[in-house]
C-alpha cells in the first residue's frame, strides 16, 4: 500500500465514463497517495456515478446538479471534506488540495514530485505538472499558463510540441491548469478558490493571477507528469455548467476578457474598456475575412457580455482587491505574455515549422540533411508507460531545479516575459511503413542498421479506448523520430540559404544587370505607353464613354483595374504615380517573380528543392520573360510570371485534392486559381483559352478521387466560368474583336512571323530573346518522354504540345490589331510560356521517376531491377549512373565496361561512401549540376543579349498645362501623330500604330485597348495623311475634317514636318506650346469642342456628309462635354444641328423640350440632333445603368473570390 500525504484530492467528473477507468487506475498506482479523495459527479448521464461508487480509490462521492460550475464543485468537495474530517489531525483533509479531472491521469510519481518541490520551496502556493496528451504521450499540451492583455490563453507550446527533454527545470508561471493543480490550503481559503462565476474555462488563470498578486508563487513542475485528454478543449465534452451559454469559443473569449479586466490594475482597467472593444471589432472583421464566423461571433459576444455586466465586473474587482490587497508585486507584469513575447514565440514557431518542413520534405525523398545528424539520445521521460515509474535521474527536484528565489520567503523580481517556447530541438516522425506509392519508405532507409542517422524511439498515439489506453507498447511498435536541432543560427541559415531565397537573390541580381540601362520607376516603351496617374486611371476604367479614337463606349480593359489595384497598394509610397511605379517594378522583378512562381508551382513533384530551384531559374531565363521586358510587353510578363501558378492550381483542382487538416482548402485552391487566371486573362486572354482546353481535357481523362467527384466538378466549373465574370464588362470586347486573343493587350507594334525553329526553340523573337538555347530543353523533355514513357510524364508533355501548337497558330495567323492598322501575326510569348511550363514539368517528372528507377531501365525498358533504394542522404545520386543504371543499358554496353567507366567518372565527380560496410559507390547526381549549368549559361546570355529593347525610363510627356486646360474645358481632343523614317531615303511615313486620337491629353496606357467604333481608325489615317501631304488643299481639308470630330490640336514628332504642314495650311494651323518632351504642337484654327451648334448651310453639309467647312462661320461651340450634354438652344433657323464629338453608336439617346427625338448623323459618323426653330432644351446622353450594374457585380465577385482564396483552417483552441 502506497504511503499517504496530507493532501485532499478532489476529482470532478462529468460524463467521463470514457476516461474515468484509466484515471481511477492511475490513482491506485500513485507512489504517494492523497490522504482523502472526494469525487464530485455533476449530473453525469452515463455510468460515471456507478464507476465512482464501485472503486476503492475514492472515499466519498458527491452528486451535484448538471449545471454546477467547476469552481462550485471543487468548493463543495472541500467543504464536505472539512465537515467530515476537519482541518487538523492525522485524519484531517490536510494542508494541500489536489484538483483532478476525470480525463486526466497522473503518472505514478506525479503527486510525490509535486510535494517534494513544494517542500523545497516554502513560497510555492500552487504547483502544476507537465501535461501530456492522453492519446499521444509524445505531445506536450501544457507547461504552465499565461495570458496576454487581450485575454488570450497562452501556453508557449506549439500545436505539435514533442517532449524531447526540453522542459528540464521548474519554472515560475502566472498559473497552472486546474487538472493536477496542487494548491496550499492556506492560499485557497484566503482567496476563496476558483471563482464560480466563470462556469468553465479560465478559472485556473484567474486563481493563479490572484495567488501571484497576493505574494504566492506558482510553479510548473515538468518532472511531474499528467496525461490529459482535454475533453472540453477538443469538443469531446459539452459545456453544461451555468454561465457557459454560446459555445466553447464564446465562453473562452468572454472569460478571457473577464480574467484580464477583473485582475488588472485600475489604469489598465480603464484603458481596457476602450482598447478591448476596438480590438474585438478588428479581430471580428479579420475572422470574417478568413471565413471563421464562429470566432468573429465569439469576439463580438465577449465584448457585449462584458460591457453589459460592468457592475458585476466592478464587484469582482472589489473582491479581489479585498483578498489580495492593492499592491501589485514587483515582477508580476513579467508573468503576463507581452506582445514582444507573442511575436518571439510566433517567430520561433515559424522557424521551427520551416526546419521541420525542410526535414520532412527530405524524408519524403528518402534522404536527410547532413546537419540533422545527431548522436542517439536517451528515451525521454514521456516515453515511460503509465504504469511504470520514472527513470533513474529523471526527477529534477531540489535547489538546482527551482527558479531563482523560489526557496526564499519573498518573491523574486527576476521574471520571464510570459511563456516562451523552450524547445531548441524538434522531432520529425517517420511513418511505420514506407509511402504507399513508393518503393522504399524513409523509415526503413534512415532507420536501417547501415545508416548513421540518429533517431529516437518514443511511444506513438494510442488507438484504443478505456482500458486499452493502458496497454503497453513494445519497442518494436514505437515510431522512429528524427531529432533536429533548431537554433537561431540553423534556422537563419535554413531561411537565408534556402534554395528559393538563393533563387530569388540570383535572379534579382541578373535582372538588375540586364536592366541596368532602364532602372527607374517610370518605365515605358514598346507595347506599354506611359501610365496615367492613379485617379485618372480609375476614372478611365470606370467611365462609361471614352474620348479615345473619336469616342467609344467600349469597356476599358480589365488590365487597367489590375494596374490600378497595384498602384493603389503603392500609393502611400509613390502617390499618384503608383501605377507607373507598379508597372516598373513588375518589369524589373519579372525574372525573380517568374522563377519563384515556377519553384512554388513544382512543389508537388517529388524532386529535391535545389533541382526545383535550378529548373525554375531555367524557366525564368529561357528568354520569354527577358523578351517581354525588353519589348515592354506587360501582357507577356504577367503571363510568364503567373502561368506556372495557374497550371499548378488547375492541376490541384483536376485531382480534386484537399490539404489535409484544413477545412475548405479545395475551395480556397479553386478560388486562388480563379483569381490568378483572371489576372492573366486580363492581359493575355489567349492563356485563358489554353487553360480552358486543359480543364476540359483533364476533366474527361483524369479520374476524380473517390468521394471528390462532386467537389471537383464544382471547382472546375468555377475555374471555367468565374474568371470571365471577374473581368466584366471587358469580355464583351473579346466577343466583338477576337483578334485580342492573338495580339493581347497593349499598344500595337510590328510583329514577325514565327518559324518552326523559333517555336521549337521557345524563342518569341525580338530584343531580349535567346535564340536556339531553348531547343536543348525542348529536345531533352520530348526525347526523354518518348524514350521513357511514363504516365507521370503525360501531363507535362500534353501542355508542351498544346503550347507549341498555339504558338505556331499565333505566329502565323495575321489579324489587324484592335486599334486598327495592317494585319500581322501575334506575339508567341504567352503560348511559348505555356510550352515552357510543360517542358520543365516533363523534365522534373522524368527526374522524379529516375529517383526510384534506374535511368537505363527507363530508357531501354530491359529487364533489370525495377527499383533501387531512394537516396538516403542529401547529395546522393538522383539519376543512377552506376553499373545497373544508364551506363549498363544505353547502347547495350556490358556490365563490366559500365562499371569501369562509372568508376572513372566517379573519381572526377567525387564519389562518396553511402554506408559503412556496403561497398556501394554512387556518382553524385547529374540533374542538379546540369540544370545549374544551363541556368548559368542562360543568365550569361541574358546579360549579354538582353539589355536592348524599347523599354526605357522616361517621364510621361504632357501638353502645356494652360493649353491642356483650355482643351479640357472645351471638351476638345488631341491627335498624336507617329512617324517612321523611310528606309530608302529621306522623309517620313505615317506610323498608324502610334497615331492616336486621345482626349484632352496625350495617349496613355490602356487607350489602345479600347475598341474603336466602325471606320474611325481609317478616317483618322486618311485625315492625318492629308494633313501631312504638303498639298495646301489637302492639308486644309484634313485639318477641317479633324476639327469636325472635335480635334483642336495635332502633336507631331518632327519640327520640320510641323513647319511644312503649318505653311501649307495658310492660317488654319498655328503653332502652340510644345509638349514637355519637346515635340511641336499645331493648333487648328476652327471651332473644335465636345459639342457644337451648326447653322445652315453648314448643318446641311453635315447632314449630307459633304466636305467639312474650312471657315468658322456657322459653327458655335456649346458648353458641355460628352457623354452627357444638356444645353438651352435659343430660337433660330430651321435645320440646325447639335453635333457631339462622338462616334454614332448604339446607346445614345436625345430629347428636345423633354420629348425623345431620333438621332441623326453628322458628317456620316458623328452623333447629331436636329433643333427646331423655336429652340428649347436639348439633352443628349447615354444610359450607364447596365454598365454600373456590371461593375458592381464585378466588385462583388472580386471581393468574394479574394476572400475565398484566403486559407481557412479549423482551430481547436
Amino acid at each position: 500500500m502506497a504511503p499517504t500525504a496530507p493532501v485532499l484530492a478532489v476529482l470532478v467528473c462529468h460524463d467521463g465514463e470514457t476516461w474515468l477507468p484509466e484515471t481511477l487506475g492511475a490513482l491506485g498506482r500513485l507512489t504517494v497517495a492523497p490522504r482523502r479523495v472526494v469525487a464530485v459527479d455533476t449530473g453525469s448521464t452515463d455510468s460515471t456515478a456507478d464507476l465512482l461508487r464501485s472503486t476503492n480509490s475514492v472515499d466519498v462521492v458527491l452528486d451535484l446538479p448538471r449545471d454546477t460550475p467547476f469552481g462550485t464543485a471543487v468548493a463543495a468537495a472541500v467543504a464536505d471534506a472539512d465537515r467530515r474530517w476537519g482541518r487538523s489531525g492525522e485524519r484531517s483533509s490536510g494542508d494541500w488540495l489536489w484538483v483532478l479531472h476525470d480525463d486526466a491521469a497522473p503518472e505514478p510519481s506525479c503527486l510525490d514530485v509535486l510535494l517534494s518541490v513544494a517542500e523545497a520551496s516554502p513560497a510555492a502556493a500552487m504547483l502544476g505538472p507537465l501535461q501530456l496528451d492522453r492519446d499521444d504521450p509524445r505531445l506536450v499540451v501544457e507547461a504552465g499558463l499565461s495570458t496576454d492583455a487581450s485575454g488570450h490563453r497562452q501556453t508557449g507550446i506549439g500545436s505539435d510540441e514533442l517532449d524531447l527533454g526540453q522542459f528540464a527545470t521548474n519554472s515560475e508561471v502566472l498559473a497552472v491548469g486546474s487538472a493536477g493543480a496542487l494548491v496550499r490550503r492556506r492560499e485557497w481559503d484566503a482567496l476563496g478558490g476558483y471563482d464560480s462565476a466563470f462556469g468553465l474555462l479560465r478559472e485556473d488563470i484567474d486563481l493563479g493571477w490572484r495567488i501571484n498578486r497576493s505574494g504566492g508563487l506558482v510553479l510548473c513542475v515538468p518532472s511531474a507528469r499528467l496525461h490529459h485528454a482535454r475533453a472540453v478543449t477538443t469538443g469531446a465534452r459539452a459545456l453544461d455548467a451555468a454561465g457557459c451559454e454560446g459555445g466553447r469559443r464564446a465562453v473562452d473569449r468572454r472569460n478571457g476578457w473577464w480574467t484580464v479586466l477583473a485582475n488588472c490594475p485600475e489604469p489598465a482597467f480603464v484603458l481596457g474598456l476602450v482598447r478591448l472593444p476596438v480590438l474585438a471589432v478588428l479581430r471580428a472583421l479579420g475572422f470574417l475575412l478568413l471565413r471563421r464566423p464562429a470566432a468573429a461571433t465569439a469576439e463580438l459576444g465577449a465584448m457585449g457580455h462584458v460591457l453589459a455586466d460592468l457592475s458585476d465586473l466592478r464587484e469582482a474587482r472589489r473582491r479581489r482587491l479585498h483578498a489580495a490587497g492593492a499592491a501589485v508585486p514587483r515582477g508580476m507584469r513579467g508573468l503576463l505574455t507581452s506582445r514582444t513575447t507573442r511575436l518571439r514565440n510566433a517567430v520561433q514557431g515559424g522557424l521551427t515549422r520551416v526546419v521541420r518542413s525542410r526535414v520532412r520534405d527530405e524524408l519524403v525523398l528518402g534522404r536527410l540533411p547532413e546537419w540533422a545528424d545527431r548522436p542517439a539520445r536517451a528515451r525521454p521521460a514521456s516515453s515511460v508507460a503509465l504504469d511504470d515509474g520514472p527513470e533513474e535521474g529523471a526527477l529534477l527536484v531540489g535547489q538546482g531545479a527551482l527558479p531563482a528565489g523560489a526557496t526564499a520567503p519573498k518573491r523574486s523580481t527576476r521574471r520571464k516575459a510570459g511563456l516562451r517556447r523552450p524547445g531548441e530541438s524538434v522531432g520529425v516522425t517517420l511513418a511505420a511503413g514506407g509511402p504507399a506509392d513508393g518503393p522504399a519508405g524513409p523509415t526503413e532507409l534512415i532507420g536501417s542498421p547501415d545508416a548513421d542517422t540518429a533517431f529516437v524511439g518514443i511511444p506513438g498515439p494510442r488507438t484504443g479506448a478505456g482500458a486499452g489506453y493502458a496497454a503497453e507498447r513494445s519497442a518494436a511498435d514505437d515510431e522512429q523520430l528524427v531529432v533536429v536541432p533548431v537554433t537561431v543560427g540553423r534556422a537563419l541559415r535554413e531561411l537565408l540559404l534556402a534554395p528559393p531565397v538563393l533563387l530569388v537573390l540570383a535572379l534579382t541580381a541578373v535582372s538588375l544587370v540586364v536592366n541596368r540601362s532602364r532602372l527607374g520607376l517610370d518605365l515605358a516603351g514598346g507595347r506599354t505607353r506611359t501610365l496615367p496617374g492613379l485617379g485618372a486611371l480609375w476614372s478611365s476604367y470606370l467611365a462609361e464613354w471614352h474620348p479615345i479614337a473619336g469616342g467609344t463606349a467600349a469597356p476599358a480593359s480589365a488590365a487597367l483595374a489590375v494596374v490600378g489595384v497595384l498602384g493603389g497598394i503603392l500609393w502611400p509610397f509613390a502617390g499618384s504615380d503608383g501605377p507607373a511605379a507598379a508597372v516598373s517594378l513588375v518589369f524589373l522583378l519579372a525574372l525573380p517573380a517568374a522563377g519563384l512562381s515556377a519553384y512554388v508551382a513544382t512543389r508537388g513533384i517529388r524532386v529535391g528543392r535545389m533541382l526545383r530551384a535550378c529548373a525554375a531559374a531555367v524557366y525564368a531565363l529561357l528568354g520569354i520573360a527577358g523578351a517581354a521586358v525588353a519589348q515592354g510587353r506587360l501582357d507577356g510578363v504577367v503571363a510568364v510570371v503567373l502561368l506556372p501558378m495557374v497550371l499548378a492550381g488547375v492541376t490541384a483542382v483536376l485531382r480534386g485534392s484537399r490539404v489535409e487538416g484544413r477545412r475548405g482548402s479545395w475551395w480556397s485552391a479553386a478560388a486562388g486559381t480563379v483569381l490568378l487566371l483572371a489576372v492573366v486573362s486580363a492581359f493575355a486572354p489567349l492563356v485563358h483559352v489554353l487553360v480552358l482546353v486543359v480543364v476540359v481535357v483533364g476533366f474527361v481523362l483524369v479520374p476524380a478521387p473517390v468521394g471528390a467527384a462532386r467537389r471537383r466538378a464544382i471547382a472546375l466549373g468555377v475555374v471555367v466560368v468565374l474568371p470571365v465574370l471577374l473581368l466584366l464588362p471587358w469580355p464583351s470586347t473579346l466577343l466583338r474583336a477576337p483578334q485580342v486573343l492573338v495580339h493581347g493587350t497593349g499598344s500595337p507594334v510590328r510583329e514577325q512571323f514565327a518559324g518552326v525553329l523559333d517555336v521549337l526553340s521557345l524563342d518569341p523573337g525580338g530584343p531580349g530573346s535567346l535564340p536556339v538555347i531553348g531547343l536543348l530543353v525542348f529536345v531533352a523533355a520530348v526525347g526523354g518522354a518518348l524514350l521513357a514513357p511514363r504516365r507521370s510524364l503525360v501531363p507535362g508533355l500534353a501542355v508542351t504540345v498544346l503550347g507549341v501548337v498555339a504558338a505556331g497558330v499565333v505566329g502565323s495567323v495575321t489579324l489587324p490589331p484592335l486599334s486598327g492598322g495592317d494585319a500581322r501575326p501575334g506575339w508567341t510569348g504567352p503560348a511559348l510560356a505555356f510550352a515552357a511550363c510543360g517542358t520543365l514539368w516533363t523534365l522534373l517528372a522524368l527526374v522524379a521517376e529516375a529517383r526510384v528507377t534506374p535511368l537505363g531501365t527507363l530508357v531501354t525498358g530491359r529487364a533489370g531491377p525495377r527499383h533501387r533504394p531512394a537516396p538516403r542522404r542529401r547529395g546522393d545520386s538522383e539519376i543512377d549512373l552506376g553499373p545497373d543504371g544508364v551506363l549498363a543499358r544505353v547502347g547495350g554496353g556490358t556490365a563490366s565496361a559500365a562499371s569501369r567507366l562509372s568508376t572513372a567518372l566517379g573519381s572526377r565527380l567525387r564519389t562518396r561512401q553511402v554506408a559503412a560496410g556496403t561497398g556501394g559507390r554512387r556518382v553524385r547526381g547529374a540533374a542538379v549540376p546540369v540544370a545549374a549549368s544551363l541556368a548559368v549559361a542562360l543568365a550569361a546570355a541574358a546579360v549579354i543579349l538582353g539589355s536592348g529593347g524599347s523599354l526605357a525610363a522616361r517621364s510621361a510627356p504632357a501638353l502645356d498645362p494652360a493649353f491642356a486646360g483650355r482643351l479640357a474645358a472645351a471638351g476638345a481632343n488631341v491627335v498624336d501623330v507617329g512617324l517612321t523614317r523611310l528606309p530608302d531615303g529621306p522623309g517620313f511615313a505615317l506610323d498608324t500604330d502610334r497615331t492616336r486620337r486621345a482626349g484632352p491629353d496625350l495617349p496613355r496606357y490602356g487607350d489602345d485597348d479600347l475598341a474603336p467604333v466602325g471606320a474611325a481608325p481609317a478616317r483618322l489615317t486618311r485625315d492625318v495623311t492629308a494633313l501631312l501631304s504638303g498639298d495646301p488643299a489637302k492639308v486644309q481639308a484634313g485639318a477641317a475634317e479633324l476639327a469636325t470630330a472635335g480635334t483642336a490640336a495635332v502633336v507631331l514628332p518632327d519640327r520640320t514636318v510641323a513647319d511644312n504642314a503649318r505653311q501649307a495650311s495658310g492660317s488654319l494651323l498655328t503653332a502652340a506650346p510644345d509638349t514637355s518632351d519637346g515635340r511641336p504642337v499645331l493648333a487648328i484654327g476652327l471651332p473644335a469642342a465636345g459639342a457644337v451648334l451648326l447653322e445652315p448651310p453648314v448643318s446641311d453639309d453635315a447632314t449630307d456628309a459633304k466636305a467639312a467647312p474650312q471657315r468658322p462661320t456657322g459653327i458655335t461651340p456649346l458648353p458641355g462635354t460628352p457623354p452627357s450634354v444638356g444645353v438651352q438652344v435659343s430660337p433660330g433657323a430651321n435645320r440646325r444641328l447639335v453635333v457631339l464629338a462622338a462616334e454614332n453608336e448604339s446607346g445614345w439617346t436625345a430629347s428636345v423640350k423633354g420629348e425623345v427625338v431620333p438621332l441623326e448623323s453628322a458628317w456620316g459618323h458623328l452623333v447629331a440632333v436636329g433643333v427646331p426653330s423655336g429652340g428649347g432644351p436639348v439633352v443628349i446622353s447615354r444610359d450607364a445603368t447596365f454598365r454600373d450594374l456590371l461593375l458592381l457585380v464585378q466588385l462583388a465577385l472580386v471581393l468574394f473570390t479574394a476572400v475565398s482564396a484566403l486559407p481557412s483552417r479549423t482551430r481547436l483552441d
